[in-house]
């Protein structure tokens, strides 16, 4: 994964972009986390003076809580007869 990073690095510095996406990476505790990378280029006279700035947040808190949302908002779109729990009567 670091290859890829460096190689995103390197097109980012060369073409003084910004650059912001989200990926799943292992951290310490062992656990996957969600983070969103955001890059940009410090542009210098030349290639050699520019510099690349980036910021790691970890979201995984955040993905969770929209994905908790959107199932919420599913099931209240379901037509009443399918959310009550099936029943047997004797």
């Amino acid at each position: 994964m670091a290859e890829k990073h460096h190689a995103m690095d390197i097109e980012l510095v060369k073409h003084k972009r910004t650059q912001v996406y989200e990926a799943s990476l292992k951290f310490a505790d062992g656990l996957v986390h969600q983070v969103m990378f955001s890059k940009f280029v410090f542009s210098g006279v030349n290639e050699e003076d520019s510099v690349l700035l980036g910021i790691m947040i970890d979201i995984t808190e955040r993905k969770q809580a929209e994905e908790k949302k959107c199932f919420r908002q599913k099931w209240r779109l379901k037509p009443q007869t399918e959310r009550k729990p099936h029943s047997l009567s004797i």
